[in-house]
């Protein structure tokens, strides 16, 4: 009993040297970890014999105690620790955490061993890195300088050839100074992949296991370029043939081509045209570009061809459009009413330079004289039949009213003499101009919104009227022209044309090919008379024809006054007698001049004239605001059934002034 060890008094170790004998540092001596379960049977044994010391001492079976002893008084004993202590308590964590702070520990130290190992410099080249074929990867500096030896040699030892067509050009080493900087070679080779840090040098070096570095000759090469060129050159010089370009001058001066000034027995000019040689030229920096590869290939041997120049091909035309100067016909000044001599032309013969040119050798010289080229109009022809031929002449008649014949004068004397060279445009307002009382122009009757009042320059749409219908009958171009609001009494239905400053404007081109002439004048017996001079080279004439396509119905509105007011009118007086609107298609017919047969019949323009209501008085009784304006109802326009054409004046109606001021 008293050899019994007390698990109080010392830790309970296994047996040394054990299998399961475990080291202060949870290793056990064969090396092993200690494992979980060996930690818990250690624990287990402790509770044990915990129990046992509690229970005392085992009986001896072999000595039983005697029945008449009498039991020892208890011993006090000695105070013992605290059972509950901060080891006894987490002693199970404590013996749990021993192994995990072993294997971070042993992570760590083998983290660090392999970091070095991985990122330590062989001080070799990286893998995979090639220099003209050769493999020089992995390499140190000694090997590296005898692997590429042989490129070196063969740099320094062999000459390159230029198989220029059969013709051999060589290059010595002497001469080319070929030489391979293998130092410069090493350097760039080993500080591939050493530019970072050391991680940075471990990844490199892993890429470059599946990836190829190439390092070209080229970078290495030394050659002495001037005389390797020089050399191409001088052999260039000796095989390439004589080349000459086209060549084009005008010799001579050109002569005066004014009318005043022409001289046609002055000598003319003349294009001299020399066509060029083809000839074969030697690319020098293509063959050097040749050279530079056979030399990074490993190859001393390159082939080369002459080159064949052609001249530029001499294009007639294009000398034409360069050199010919066309002629301007003479034509007639549209303010002065002078002629504008002619100017004439200079070119040569197109077609016959086509012709020499195209059979002309190679340094040939051609000689393509200049000549002088007649306007298609002369001053003197035009001089004589400039305006000989009257186009068209239009007559209208205006009754009697001093200040309205005054607006007419005025416009026609501002139109008079107008002179129009074939494509230009006539605009009414922008030859007559505003009229205004400091031009002379007086009120007279117009209609302005659609209600008779004066209005300055009233009257002058007559003009404008008149002028239109002589352009139809001319075949002008017409370009801009409007009708008045009620149909006008010196024109047919559909042939007038209304004016006004800032907004309406009556416009006719001169598509004759001949200068055109306007001759307008006012008579004292009340006629506008429009004439238009040019040359009559047309085989047809104009007849205008007009239809009515529409009736517009008159209504009947009251003017009312009072008995007060009314003055001399009486009940059911009739200030307008009712008239009715119309609707108008105007056509252009050419008829031939020698058969007086239709030739075509084309459509002209379309005009629409409201109705005169018929005005009637009505006395009413004084109201507080007598009302004496007409009662309006809406009109209404009724289709006739059949088209009414007809070429001649339509039937007469009261003279009633324009639908839009004629001012």
């Amino acid at each position: 009993m008293e050899n019994t060890p007390n698990p109080k008094d010392k830790p309970f170790l296994r047996e040394e040297g054990g299998e399961n004998a475990p080291s202060v540092s949870g290793v056990s001596p064969s090396g092993r970890l200690a494992s979980v379960d060996d930690i818990l049977n250690d624990e287990l044994i402790l509770q044990v014999l915990a129990a046992d010391e509690d229970q005392g001492p085992a009986a001896d079976p072999e000595t039983p105690e005697p029945a008449d002893r009498v039991p020892a008084p208890p011993v006090p004993e000695d105070p013992q620790p605290e059972k509950n202590g901060f080891f006894q308590k987490h002693k199970t964590l404590i013996l749990c955490l021993i192994p995990v702070l072993v294997l971070l520990l042993a992570a760590g130290t083998f983290g660090i061993v392999s970091y070095n190992r991985l990122t330590r410099d062989d001080g070799l080249i990286l893998p995979n890195v090639e220099f003209a074929g050769i493999s020089i990867g992995g390499m140190t500096k000694e090997q590296v300088y005898s692997a590429v030896k042989p490129v070196s040699d063969a740099l320094q030892t062999q000459s390159m050839t230029v198989d220029l067509e059969g013709t051999k050009i060589t290059l010595s080493p002497a001469l080319t100074g070929a030489f391979l900087n293998v130092d410069r070679l090493y350097e760039d080779a080993y500080s591939y992949g050493r530019t970072g840090s050391p991680w940075d040098y471990y990844q490199t070096k892993k890429a470059a296991q599946n990836t190829l570095r190439r390092l070209s000759l080229y970078d290495y090469l030394s050659l002495n370029t001037d005389a390797i060129r020089e050399e191409l050159e001088n052999a260039a010089s000796q095989m390439s043939s004589q080349f000459h370009e086209s060549t084009v001058s005008l010799e001579g001066t050109r002569p005066a081509l004014d009318i005043e000034n022409l001289d046609e027995d002055a000598p003319g000019q003349v294009l001299v045209i020399t066509i060029g040689t083809p000839g074969f030229q030697i690319d020098t920096a293509e063959i050097y570009e040749k050279i530079l590869t056979a030399y990074g290939s490993g190859t001393y041997t390159v082939e080369a061809q002459r080159r064949q120049i052609q001249p530029k091909a001499i294009d007639p035309e294009e000398l034409y459009r360069q050199y010919a100067v066309s002629p301007i016909d003479a034509k007639a000044d549209p303010v002065t009413d002078e002629v504008i001599p002619e100017v004439y032309g200079y070119d040569f013969d197109l077609n016959i330079a086509k012709q020499l040119l195209s059979q002309a050798k190679p340094g040939q010289t051609v000689e393509i004289p200049f000549r002088y080229v007649t306007p298609s109009v002369l001053s003197i022809t035009l001089r004589e039949a400039l305006f000989a031929d009257v186009l068209a002449q239009v007559q209208t008649y205006q009754s009697s009213n001093f200040n309205r014949c005054t607006n007419l004068r005025l416009a026609c004397e501002a139109i008079n003499g107008i002179v129009l060279n074939p494509g230009d445009v006539f605009s009414f307002n922008g030859t007559v101009g505003e009229r205004t009382e400091e031009k002379g122009y007086l009120p007279a009757l117009a209609y302005v919104g659609g209600q008779s009042a004066d209005d300055i320059g009233g009257g002058i749409c007559q003009v404008a009227s008149t002028l239109y219908y002589a352009c139809l009958h001319a075949d002008l171009e017409i370009v801009e022209r409007w009708c008045h609001m009620y149909p006008s009494d010196y024109v047919p239905y559909g042939m007038d044309a209304t004016v006004y400053w800032g907004y309406l404007d009556y416009q006719f081109r001169n598509n004759t090919g001949h200068p055109l002439r306007i001759d307008a004048s006012y008579e004292s017996d009340g006629y506008v008379t429009i004439t238009l001079r040019g040359v009559d080279d047309k085989t047809t004439y104009v007849e205008m024809e007009y239809v009515i396509t529409a009736y517009i119905d008159p209504k009947e509105v009251y003017q009312t006054f009072t008995k007060e007011n009314a003055g001399d009118h009486y009940d059911g007086e009739i200030l307008q007698q009712p008239l009715s609107g119309l609707c108008v298609t105007t056509y252009r017919c050419r008829y031939d001049k020698q058969t007086n047969q239709l030739i075509s019949r084309e459509y002209e323009d379309s005009s629409r004239y409201d109705a005169h209501d018929k005005i009637i008085v009505k006395i009413e009784e004084p109201t507080t605001e007598p009302t004496t304006e007409p009662t309006t109802e809406p009109t209404t326009e009724s289709t006739w059934p059949t088209e009414e054409t007809t070429t001649e004046p339509p039937i007469e109606v009261p003279s009633v002034p324009e639908t839009t001021a004629d001012a």
